[in-house]
Parts: structure tokens; sequence; C-alpha cells
């Protein structure tokens, strides 16, 4: 059984190591490969927190998972700002 920690781990390993080789394929292909990289990296973080969010909402502490929610609307009024 894989552990919140373990689990959030992954995603971050997974989120580096899929943008790296999207932006390293998009330098000899298709420079729009160079850009789903970084906005895949740069949603990475965003992953980390619904990870925690839910594994929170899982164990029962409404406390975390509250605050989670609350980075997840941070994150999200910062994407509508930058529009």
């Amino acid at each position: 059984m894989v552990t919140l920690e373990g689990a959030i781990s992954i995603a971050l390993r997974a989120g580096a190591i899929s943008s790296i080789v999207l932006m390293m394929i998009g330098l000899f292909t298709d420079e729009r490969l160079i850009g789903m990289g970084i906005a895949l990296l740069i949603m990475t973080p965003v992953f980390r927190v619904l990870i925690s969010s839910v594994g929170f909402l899982v164990k029962k502490e409404i406390v975390f998972v509250l605050l989670g929610f609350y980075v997840m609307l941070i994150f999200v009024i910062s994407v509508l700002f930058a529009l």
C-alpha cells in the first residue's frame, strides 16, 4: 500500500520527469512540446496539493483538507488573474 508521502513523491517525480522529456523532445521536433512541458512543470505542485487534500480527506483530517482547498483556490485565482 502506498502512503500519502509516497503518492506525493511519485506525483512530483512523474511530473518533473515527464515535463523534462516533453521539453527535450520539443527541442528536436515541435516547439509546442516545450510549452507543454513547461505547463506540466507548472501544474506539478497543483497535483501535489490535490493528492494531499484527497489523502487528508481519507484520513478525515478536515482542517488540512480545508487548507488544501484554500491553496487550490489561490492557484485558480492566480491563473484567472494571469489571463
